[in-house]
């Protein structure tokens, strides 16, 4: 099944639009032509709606920044801890070697303001001799559940796949790990500056998650799953492929911008982004045609949604 021609549809929709508003000059965009759109003070509308789905969310009130000496002592206590032993079925065998974040180094030099940038990015690459695994499931885990409750790790003999909850440590630990990785982006934030522009993500997208959020500066990015694609326009991101390409190479052909866990979102349905949503759509299309000769451009499309910071 053949799908939608995006060059000629862009085309025709661009000069629908021209028309409609007797522009001399047309520098808007847009990919929907079923409908004239609709001016509406700093947003251009499609089909009259716009959406700006903002919703307040919750966050930890009891996750303060904390000082430099009150950092180095956290690192501490978690290079103490131990990572949980998961079978290959999911099952949790007990405690494991590895603490939750090795301080000491074999083959990279990462600053100690950075070093609890680990726990999240992990260890997935041969570049590098650092021993520590990747925490973020459980990191974000906690942010999403956290209500100022006490929640305990699973128990030993437990199925992490098909039981919700903390596998390597418990929410007190969990308060601590947020804080030092909130301390080290900022370090991040101070040496590489804050990420301006697109970025990209695969799966699910929410106007405010309250934790952190996982996206790429690559439109071929392959992180997450592909139930949905978004472009995100972001104002603060952490460049953490900044960090990696010049202290720890791991994992970093992924590119990746880390969203702040206290940013809120809008999904915008107008015109002034669809030149990007077009240009992911077709990236992403032609990476999944390769696997899904069934799959067609107009699926992708509807799949594909734009989001910005406010």
């Amino acid at each position: 099944m053949a799908g939608v021609n995006f060059e000629k549809l862009y085309m025709q929709a661009i000069n629908k639009y021209c028309k409609s508003a007797k522009a001399v000059d047309c520098p808007l965009k847009v990919f929907n032509d079923k409908s004239l759109p609709t001016l509406n003070s700093d947003v251009v509308q499609i089909r009259g709606v716009t959406s700006s789905k903002v919703a307040a969310g919750s966050f930890p009130k009891d996750l303060s920044e904390i000082t430099e000496s009150e950092y180095n002592r956290l690192l501490l206590e978690l290079n103490s801890k131990k990572m949980r032993h998961v079978g290959p079925l999911g099952d949790v065998i007990g405690d494991y070697y590895q603490s939750l974040l090795y301080l000491a180094e074999d083959g990279v030099q990462v600053p100690q303001k950075m070093k609890a940038l680990k726990m999240y990015i992990g260890n997935g690459s041969q570049d590098t001799k650092s021993h520590c695994r990747e925490l973020y499931m459980d990191i974000n885990y906690f942010l999403s559940n956290y209500k100022g409750n006490y929640i305990p790790k699973l128990e030993k003999g437990a199925n992490a796949n098909r039981t919700k909850g903390l596998i390597n440590f418990d929410s007190e630990t969990a308060k601590d790990v947020v804080k030092c990785l909130d301390y080290s982006l900022k370090e991040v934030d101070k040496e590489f500056g804050a990420y301006k522009g697109f970025v990209y993500r695969n799966g699910k997208m929410s106007p405010h998650s309250g934790t952190y959020v996982s996206t790429s500066k690559d439109l071929q990015c392959l992180m997450g799953d592909t139930s949905e694609f978004h472009v995100i326009k972001t104002k603060r991101g952490h460049d953490i492929h900044k960090f990696q390409q010049k202290y720890y190479p791991v994992n970093d052909s992924e590119r990746e911008v880390l969203l702040p866990r206290d940013s809120h979102y809008r999904e915008v349905t107008g015109l002034q982004y669809e030149e990007e949503r077009l240009k992911l759509a077709k990236a992403k299309y032609e990476y999944l045609k390769l696997g899904n000769e069934s799959i067609t451009q107009d699926e992708v499309l509807s799949k594909t949604h734009v989001w910005e910071e406010i």
